[in-house]
């Protein structure tokens, strides 16, 4: 599970726009002194998981997982509302055209990146799908529109030789 979120939250922090990436705690909910600081971020929530066990330790899944896209609505306190909203709905569609149709390996994780091409790497995220898009319609100083993502999953942190991969540094270079 930590692997999937790593591999999600990497792949959002690839738009520029987005000024944070991290799991979701309700920080578009919050006030006061804990009231969001952040113009632009994205926060992952997965949803309830229902596991089904394979062979050799691993788990597979479908998983539903919302982004939570919160921007402050007002743009360096000149521009009008209407541009923050067609510039908070183009991250809606960066985030969108970021995460369909991605897929990823193990190798694709920090430090497993050996794997590639051999027998062991295997696939973490496979095929993402957007299931639903709701905006925020109400008076707020904060826009927040969530997309909610559909993809199969895989755990192999359970799979002995997972487990052994794992708490290897394989980040090697070979010079001949």
């Amino acid at each position: 599970m930590k692997e999937v979120y790593i591999l999600l939250r990497e792949r959002l922090k690839e738009i520029t726009e987005l000024k944070e990436v991290d799991w979701y705690t309700g920080q578009d909910a919050q006030t006061g002194e804990q009231a969001m600081l952040v113009d632009a971020a994205a926060y992952i929530e997965f949803q309830p998981i229902e596991w089904q066990s394979l062979l050799g330790g691993i788990q597979q899944a479908v998983v539903s997982f919302d982004v939570h896209f919160v921007q402050d609505r007002v743009l360096d306190g000149d521009g009008p509302i209407i541009n923050a909203d067609i510039l908070h709905l183009d991250i809606v569609r960066s985030i969108y055209t970021k995460l369909q149709g991605f897929s990823a390996l193990l190798s694709d994780l920090p430090g497993l990146s050996a794997l590639a091409g051999t027998k062991q790497d295997a696939v973490v995220v496979n095929d993402i799908v957007r299931e639903l898009l709701s905006n925020d319609h109400s008076l707020s100083n904060l826009m927040v529109t969530t997309q909610r993502f559909r993809c199969m999953i895989r755990d192999y942190a359970a799979a002995p030789i997972y487990q052994i991969i794992a708490n290897l540094n394989l980040d090697l270079t070979v010079t001949i």
